[in-house]
């Protein structure tokens, strides 16, 4: 026993663990899966001669045709239902189709926590308490502390009222998201209209969140088949109209007399925006009033607008939209919720509409006697017609004698500026200074003609009142120079900055971003140097404008 336990304590196979190790299960033989699977359809016979668009023959004499499906693919969804389908009057818009996988016939999830928060406070009234920041970029009810609803519901209870309380944009998103929550029984204008209201508020620093809630307003009008409101957006139209994802369905033309459908057309589809015309801020009423009256003329004149209506027709081919309605709020809709749209592109309606308000606006410069005149490539015959007889009624070109009376009343102008007297601030000390400067003049005058007949005694002086002189600060002739150009550019004055650092991106991104090309802004700074220089200012490089060598100096 004991030799035993000495062989086993000096065996070297003591310290093998091997033995120790847990034992690997058997390897099971794999079977090796097909790659395809095959699935047989019948149909009915035909000629096994006819071949496929790929040149072979897919039919078999049984009339069988076979079609290999990879085992990835995914199966069609058929839980998918149709809950709203609708074919608007709107001709930019073919078909509207909202699915939903609810069985509620709703496209919010069941039992949402965000919607079971909503129906508990809906109706809640807040009461007068202090702000509460609250920053979210996904706010929810459950996120806030108490002071944070509490502020919400009182910031919510005012803005019903009209009342913009000072709050974190947060709050605002956060109130969006409750209106568009909206269940069957409350009233989809108003709230509607309250979304306009919330995108159209002032606070500050609103971009961040406005395009999401103008994405917002857009679903809401296509889930439930309403109409932007007239005037609801205000200047805002142009900036939503923009962002949106489905501009068509909110540019109806089948009303062709209503003047908000003619604003919007001219806010929304026109690439040109001519309110930033060199000669716009000069004459405002009179540019707003023969745009929107040349646009109406076009609508009212049936050869015209058909000629409009068939840059919509079907021959233009539409297009299949299909996206997730309030796709940035997860977890509020269904997962199979789905807007689909069929509709044509309002893209064919940039070109006729740009081209007819560029057209416009060389009839208010013959109207004004201006003779420089935008470059228009084409308008159609009879859109150029409907416009051209508007223009004769309500907006005709200067006559000769009128422009000879406005060179003149120029002219004159221009030259009186220079005598006139120097302003400045009411000031008794100044006053006072002229009027010892008159007396010691006066002083002058006598003793030079002290030998005069009449006796220095019999002189009487009176004291001339003299009106106090309002002085503008002093200005070099370049400085003046070069604000009465910004002052004739309006907003367009920053491109001029930008030739005069020679900042090429910035000059291109700049004319990108007023719709209008650099070269039509060189031709608007050049055309104003000529008035007051006599010369040009500006080079074309062929990378972008820098101001003329002999003219840095001015800047």
């Amino acid at each position: 026993m004991q030799d035993d336990k000495k062989k086993s304590f000096g065996d070297d196979s003591f310290w093998d663990l091997s033995s120790y190790k847990p034992q690997k299960a058997p390897v099971q033989p794999r079977v090796q899966k097909s790659s395809v699977s095959v699935t047989e359809i019948d149909i009915p016979r035909v000629d096994s001669s006819e071949k496929s668009a790929y040149g072979d023959s897919r039919f078999s004499s049984d009339g069988t045709i076979t079609r290999f499906i990879s085992p990835t693919q995914k199966k069609p969804n058929t839980d998918r239902k149709l809950l709203i389908e609708y074919y608007p009057q709107n001709p930019f818009i073919k078909q509207v189709q909202i699915f939903t996988d609810n069985e509620c016939d709703s496209i919010f999830a069941k039992n949402n926590l965000f919607l079971r928060e909503r129906a508990a406070l809906l109706d809640r009234v807040g009461r007068e308490v202090p702000h509460a920041p609250f920053y979210s970029m996904m706010p929810r009810y459950s996120q806030m502390t108490r002071p944070q609803l509490a502020y919400y519901l009182w910031w919510r209870e005012n803005i019903r009222r009209g009342v913009f309380l000072e709050c974190d944009i947060s709050y605002v998103i956060l109130y969006a998201h409750e209106l568009i929550a909206a269940d069957g029984s409350e009233d989809k204008s108003e709230i509607l209209k309250m979304l306009c209201k919330l995108y159209s508020a002032p606070y500050k620093d609103k971009q961040a969140a406005y395009f999401g809630i103008g994405n917002l307003i857009a679903d809401f009008c296509i889930l439930h088949n309403l109409s932007l409101p007239d005037g609801c957006l205000g200047d805002k139209f142009s900036e939503f109209i923009t962002y949106t994802s489905l501009p068509e369905f909110f540019i109806d033309i089948s009303d062709r007399y209503n003047p908000s459908m003619h604003e919007r057309l001219i806010a929304g589809v026109s690439v040109y925006n001519y309110k930033k015309s060199k000669h716009y801020t000069d004459n405002k009423q009179l540019f707003d009033t023969h745009m929107r009256g040349a646009v109406a003329a076009i609508f009212s004149n049936d050869k015209a607008y058909a000629s409009l209506s068939a840059f919509s027709d079907i021959a233009y081919g539409d297009v299949l939209s299909s996206h997730k309605p309030f796709f940035k709020l997860a977890g509020m809709t269904t997962k199979q919720a789905k807007i689909k749209i069929s509709y044509y592109p309002l893209s064919f309606l940039q070109s006729p509409i740009t081209d007819a308000l560029r057209y416009t606006e060389n009839k208010i410069r013959e109207n004004l006697g201006i003779k420089s005149k935008l470059n228009v490539t084409t308008v159609n015959p009879d859109i150029k017609s409907a416009i051209d007889a508007y223009a004769e009624k309500f907006c005709p070109p200067m006559s000769r004698e009128r422009m000879a009376m406005a060179a003149e009343k120029k002219s004159a102008s221009e030259y009186d500026k220079f005598y006139d007297a120097p302003k400045s601030e009411l000031s008794l000390e100044r006053a006072l200074e002229i009027e010892q400067k008159s007396w010691e003049t006066t002083k002058i005058l006598v003793e030079a003609f002290e030998d005069d007949t009449v006796p220095e005694s019999e002189v009487q002086i009176k004291p001339v009142a003299v009106q106090p002189i309002v002085q503008e600060p002093v200005h070099t002739e370049n400085s003046t120079m070069y604000e009465r150009i910004c002052k004739s550019l309006g907003d367009n004055a920053e491109f001029l900055d930008l030739c005069i650092s020679e900042d090429f991106c910035g000059q291109r991104r700049f004319a990108k971003d007023v719709g209008v090309s650099a070269d039509e802004l060189s031709e608007q700074i050049n055309s104003l140097a000529l008035e007051i220089l006599g010369d040009i200012l500006l080079d074309d490089t062929g990378d972008g404008y820098i101001i003329l060598e002999d003219y840095k100096n001015l800047f």
